[in-house]
C-alpha cells in the first residue's frame, strides 16, 4: 500500500486522484475515501494518503484505480482573515492563525458566497505542490 498524496478532488464530481514519487496518478471515487472522523472534510490537497487495492486500467489513457483511501491524520482546521480577494478572477489570500499565507480560489468556498478583504474565515490547510491553499472555506461564525 503505498502513501502518495492527494493532488485532485472535486466535491461536486465526487472523485479525486493522488500521486506519489515512484506511483504513476490514480484515481478514486468519493466512496473510496476514509476519513478518521466523520465530522471532517473531503480529501484535502495535498494530505498524505494510503492506498490500497489498486487495480490497473484496461485503458492506458486513464488512470489505474484505487478502492481504498484512507486517511492518515485528520487535517488542520485554521481560522484566518481574508487579505486579497480579486471577485472577477475568483481568487486572492488569507493569512491563517498560524501566520501562514495561503491561497485561497473560489472553488474551495462551502458556502455559494465569496469573501471581502477583511473576513475570517474557518478552513482547513491544504497545498497545491508547495503552495498553501485554503480548503473548504466558510465564513467564521
Amino acid at each position: 500500500m503505498p502513501t502518495m498524496l492527494v493532488e485532485v478532488y472535486s466535491p461536486s464530481g465526487g472523485y479525486g486522484f493522488c500521486v506519489g514519487e515512484d506511483t504513476p496518478r490514480v484515481y478514486f471515487a468519493a466512496d473510496a475515501f476514509t476519513r478518521t472522523a466523520a465530522d471532517e472534510p473531503p480529501p484535502v490537497l495535498g494530505e498524505r494518503v494510503d492506498v490500497r487495492d489498486v487495480r490497473p486500467s484496461t485503458d492506458p489513457k486513464k488512470a489505474a484505480k484505487a478502492k481504498q483511501v484512507i486517511r492518515l491524520t485528520p487535517p488542520t482546521k485554521v481560522a484566518g482573515q481574508v487579505q486579497s480577494f480579486d471577485h472577477r478572477a475568483g481568487w486572492g489570500f488569507v493569512v491563517g492563525a498560524d501566520d501562514r499565507q495561503y491561497f485561497l480560489h473560489r472553488s474551495d468556498m462551502v458556502q455559494p458566497w465569496l469573501p471581502l478583504v477583511g473576513d475570517r474565515v474557518v478552513f482547513f490547510a491544504g497545498y497545491k505542490g508547495e503552495r498553501p491553499r485554503a480548503c473548504y472555506v466558510r465564513p467564521a461564525a
